[in-house]
């Protein structure tokens, strides 16, 4: 009989579930699209995705391809390097 590994995909308290990297561009996605003014649609659309692929990028939950981070940058108007760059490390 062969046996079935199943992965869960439920978070029900929220919890970031993808690496550390993934979190990390989420928040900076996040904390430039506020800073920006943008809404998570207005952002969706401007890229091509789905404002819910916005949504569980920002939390934690979705990892994204790397060419889908560049439209990121480029809508927003800023490098890859500033969706990279993690806040703990810049303060050391």
């Amino acid at each position: 009989m062969k046996k079935v590994l199943r992965t869960v995909y439920h978070t029900p308290n929220r919890t970031p579930t993808c690496e550390p990297i993934y979190v990390t561009v989420g928040y900076n996605i996040k904390a430039w699209r506020e800073h920006l003014g943008f809404t998570q649609a207005e952002l969706a659309e401007e890229v091509g995705i789905q404002r819910t692929s916005i949504n569980n990028t920002e939390a934690g939950r979705q990892r994204l391809m790397l060419h889908t981070i560049e439209k990121i940058a480029d809508a927003l108007g800023i490098s890859i390097g500033d969706l990279l760059e993690d806040s703990k490390e810049k303060g050391k």
